[in-house]
């Protein structure tokens, strides 16, 4: 499995929208649908800002809900 197709299935389990997602990594909408049409490879730069979106998100839903879930 690639590394774009693992952090999406961060997001999902973790239930952070697509938009959310880019709007905290700061990539666009578009960059995202080309990377998961396979259209186009996300570079290093790329996988980094998600994953550090995915963990910035997640971190914050835990602090404002006071669980994991």
């Amino acid at each position: 499995m690639n590394l774009f197709k693992d952090l999406n299935s961060k997001r999902i389990n973790y239930g952070i929208s697509i938009a959310k997602l880019c709007r905290t990594a700061d990539i666009s909408y578009s960059t995202w649908l080309r990377n998961q049409r396979g259209e186009t490879s996300p570079n290093t730069r790329t996988i980094e800002k998600l994953d550090k979106a995915i963990h910035i998100i997640r971190e914050q839903k835990i602090r404002d809900h006071g669980t994991q879930s």
